[in-house]
């Protein structure tokens, strides 16, 4: 059975590792860019894509 607190526990879970993913599938175009500058968010975009 599953309760109201441990759907909201599965919600956050999801958003919080999956929050740069999301943004990087969404806005290609935009990642591109910024993965030029950034480490993180050019790492993230590599997993990503493969």
């Amino acid at each position: 059975m599953v309760t109201y607190h441990n759907f909201l526990r599965l919600i956050n879970y999801v958003i919080l590792s999956h929050w740069l993913t999301f943004l990087l599938a969404f806005d290609r175009v935009v990642v591109v860019n910024v993965k030029l500058g950034t480490d993180s968010m050019g790492s993230a975009s590599f997993h990503l894509q493969v």
